[in-house]
């Protein structure tokens, strides 16, 4: 019998070793709890842009409701996006409710 030909993966392996950058943080959400909680929302999304299907270690994590109008921390208020999809979201809030930085 023939032996099947093994397929190469086309997804990145994810180190979970590699720290998880900062680079959307201010002062507000620099904490330890903060990290905790973003990292609790990218595994629970499977590191997946929730709008557009993006697999990524580099993800923004986002809040449904903005701060700004009353939204919270609670991780259902959460969702990861990508670079990309956040910038859209962000010009959007911008546009009409004018979002400001904390």
């Amino acid at each position: 019998m023939a032996k099947l030909p093994t397929l190469k993966p086309r997804l990145q392996t994810l180190k979970t070793s590699q720290p998880i950058s900062n680079v959307t943080a201010n002062k507000r959400n620099r904490g330890r709890s903060w990290r905790k909680l973003r990292l609790e929302v990218l595994l629970r999304d499977k590191y997946t842009c929730q709008h557009c299907g993006l697999v990524s270690i580099s993800l923004e994590v986002d809040h449904t409701i903005p701060l700004f109008l009353g939204g919270t921390d609670a991780m259902s208020n959460l969702k990861s996006l990508c670079v990309d999809c956040h910038k859209v979201k962000t010009s959007r809030e911008n546009a009409v409710g004018g979002a400001f930085d904390c």
